[in-house]
């Protein structure tokens, strides 16, 4: 197990696609939106750095 219980793929799996939502948004014109997706963006980046780091 590690450090936050989830698993490497995944949580970077959803940085990508959180990632890609975000920069969708800024060039859609949802700026606002673009905002918020790039915290939640930040928040899987830290899962998925924490998912190497060893219990």
């Amino acid at each position: 197990m590690n450090a936050n219980g989830i698993s490497p793929v995944i949580a970077i799996l959803l940085t990508v696609i959180v990632a890609a939502l975000t920069v969708c948004l800024f060039v859609t014109g949802h700026p606002v939106w673009g905002v918020i997706c790039a915290l939640i963006c930040l928040d899987f980046l830290a899962d998925a750095v924490l998912s190497f780091k060893p219990a």
